[in-house]
């Protein structure tokens, strides 16, 4: 190798470290402001009887912001009367997700959460949101925890609180205990089993785009999960 050679390999070397370093910054400075405080106070949706002609597409979103446009066109764009379910439902829906919640931490032995009221009026505000301005992102709430799910069906759309978090919980299946982190397919179960959280708020919104129904599910945990460094005092194994 020539001398030459030899400096354009150095600067490529020197140049991958730079970047990656400036990339690894950038995740932690990122994490760090999403989840610098702990709030002071303190679901895929199935259809059991879906006819084989109608279609489903189940989205989930956890870890790091990101957009996913869900193609709709705007012209057509209708989003429901009754948008937030009715109470007494979304009683019942919430519910069902922490009942849900409970069920999985108690397969990892962490305490149990609570359904906390501040935290419910953040998410139903923000599910209202993501089905009225047809975006599928995460918010930028401050000193909390947040897994989102999205179902569409041309079919009938059954309002379980409990398949979001089944859906989030089933990336157990992907999470690597002998190299315990963050990582984009497994934020949601992370979060879900975390052992220090224990404040659940869940919020859920509906929109209908001719033919398609969706229904949108926000979670929301205090104190917040999937802290970097933290993830294996607070993702236990199965016990």
């Amino acid at each position: 190798m020539n001398s030459a050679s030899f400096v354009v390999l150095l600067m490529f070397v020197c140049s991958s470290l730079i970047n990656a370093g400036r990339l690894e910054q950038q995740l932690k400075l990122w994490k760090r402001n999403q989840y610098q405080s702990e709030l002071a106070s303190s679901s895929e949706i199935e259809d059991d009887s879906n006819p084989s002609n109608d279609q489903q597409q189940d989205v989930n979103l956890s870890g790091l912001p990101q957009i996913r446009g869900l193609g709709w066109d705007e012209s057509t764009k209708n989003v429901m009367d009754e948008r937030s379910i009715e109470k007494r439902d979304l009683n019942s829906f919430r519910q069902q997700a922490l009942d849900a919640h409970n069920l999985y931490r108690r397969k990892h032995c962490v305490q149990q959460m609570t359904l906390d009221s501040y935290l419910n009026s953040v998410a139903q505000e923000y599910a209202e949101y993501l089905a009225q301005n047809n975006l599928f992102q995460h918010s930028n709430h401050q000193g909390m925890g947040e897994n989102l799910y999205m179902t569409s069906t041309t079919g009938q759309l059954s309002q379980n609180g409990a398949d979001a978090v089944t859906s989030w919980y089933n990336e157990i299946h992907l999470y690597n205990y002998d190299k315990p982190g963050f990582s984009m397919s497994t934020g949601h179960f992370t979060q879900v089993v975390w052992r220090a959280s224990n404040r659940l708020g869940v919020g859920a919104a509906i929109a209908n785009n001719g033919a398609w129904k969706k229904l949108y599910v926000v979670a929301n945990y205090a104190p917040s999960g999937n802290y970097l460094g933290q993830f294996q005092q607070n993702v236990p194994r199965l016990c």
